[in-house]
């Protein structure tokens, strides 16, 4: 996974940007640690990047939909 250097432009904030508001407040209240896991999970599992989210190029309701997946299964462990 490629990581894009400069301030909101990290794996867990370009995931923030792709799920619900609700799947946004549990992903805040994890461990940094935890949070990080997922969003590497995701983009790994997912072969986008981190540039392609924050550049909007990821805008796409599959890709939302995925990521809000991957927070709900979370949730429910």
């Amino acid at each position: 996974m490629t990581e894009v250097l400069g301030h909101g432009t990290d794996p867990v904030s370009a995931l923030m940007h792709l799920i619900s508001a609700d799947n946004q407040r549990w992903l805040k209240d994890q461990p940094l640690s935890k949070q990080k896991e997922i969003a590497e999970r995701y983009f790994d599992s997912t072969g986008l990047e981190v540039a392609d989210v924050m550049g909007g190029l990821a805008d796409q309701p599959s890709s939302q939909q995925k990521a809000d997946q991957l927070i709900e299964q979370e949730r429910n462990l």
